[in-house]
């Protein structure tokens, strides 16, 4: 009998087959951010990966960059103060000295949990038949983010995200990713000023339904296509 012209019939399943996000932030009543002109991203903690942490912090200073921030670059942060000291102790009355005599005015630190992958299997449905059984990878990420005063020792922003994804080739590199999206977004511009306290929480849940997604046929043509390095290899 035959079901579908489709040549992978199988890949009606999308490519996420599961996925939920959560993020939230908070930044302090009356805090004008346009008077913090030089700050500093510091290396975020990671336990599991600690390459991980150096790379998210190179991206959070990016972001930061684009939102009208001027960041210390970071060799010239290593040459005033010693990262693994500020990640491990915090601001220290020493540390504040240093980054002041620098004319650092605030530093981001933050920390990277939760960074992990593990295979799973996801049923393949078709008009109410089971086709068969799709290989995944489970993957999380989950990333903190403060913004200091080092003068004060004051947190004057603060953002969290998590993300858990179920598909076909994910990585938790790639989910750490959507969580970056989402916090980026959250990353107050350097001219604005807070007249009260800002506070938000988002859920998504994005593909929950146990029901399989339907299909949409593209117009003008019979194969469905999709990003060949999410193709996995055909079933038994």
């Amino acid at each position: 009998m035959k079901i579908c012209r489709h040549k992978w019939i199988w890949l009606i399943f999308i490519l996420f087959l599961a996925s939920c996000a959560t993020s939230n932030c908070y930044i302090k009543p009356g805090t004008d951010f346009s008077q913090y002109k030089n700050i500093a991203v510091v290396k975020f903690d990671c336990l599991s990966d600690p390459t991980v942490g150096q790379e998210v912090a190179d991206t959070v200073l990016l972001e930061f960059i684009k939102k009208g921030y001027n960041v210390i670059e970071r060799s010239q942060l290593r040459s005033i103060i010693d990262e693994e000291i500020l990640v491990q102790s915090g601001l220290t009355e020493s540390n504040k000295s240093a980054l002041q005599i620098r004319g650092i005015d605030a530093i981001v630190i933050g920390s990277v949990s939760n960074y992990n992958c593990r295979p799973s299997q996801a049923p393949i449905y078709y008009m109410g038949m089971l086709l068969g059984v799709l290989n995944t990878n489970l993957c999380h990420a989950s990333l903190s983010i403060k913004m200091i005063v080092v003068n004060t020792g004051n947190i004057v922003w603060v953002a969290n995200g998590s993300h858990s994804i179920n598909a076909v080739g994910m990585t938790a590199n790639k989910v750490m990713q959507e969580v970056m999206k989402k916090i980026s977004k959250e990353i107050p511009e350097k001219s604005f000023m807070s007249a009260g306290p800002i506070s938000r929480e988002v859920n998504i849940k994005l593909n929950q339904s146990t029901e399989p997604p339907r299909v949409k046929k593209n117009k003008g043509h019979d194969d469905f296509k999709m990003p060949s390095e999410y193709m996995p290899g055909p079933l038994n």
